[in-house]
């Protein structure tokens, strides 16, 4: 890792049997429309590293899940894929 903060991010849109680690869907007003009634899940999840105050090596791990409904967006994060040094 270098000094500068390094981000890698991706937006992923799977069933929610599916592994959410790979993106392959676009979104359309059916996809909308399966994202409110549950029968999709929309994925937010990352890696962020860094050089702390301190020059220590930091990597911070997250992974957050969309709860759209018709009047309201929510994200709330994962049992699993959160994690940070």
């Amino acid at each position: 890792m270098g000094a500068a903060p390094l981000a890698l991010a991706c937006l992923s849109l799977q069933h929610p049997d599916n592994n959410p680690d790979r993106p392959d869907r676009m979104i359309t007003r059916e996809t909308l429309s399966d994202l409110v009634d549950g029968k999709l899940k929309f994925w937010i999840f990352g890696v962020i590293e860094y050089q702390d105050v301190f020059r220590r090596e930091q990597r911070t791990r997250f992974r957050y899940v969309m709860t759209l409904t018709h009047d309201n967006v929510g994200f709330s994060p994962c049992e699993s894929g959160n994690e940070e040094t």
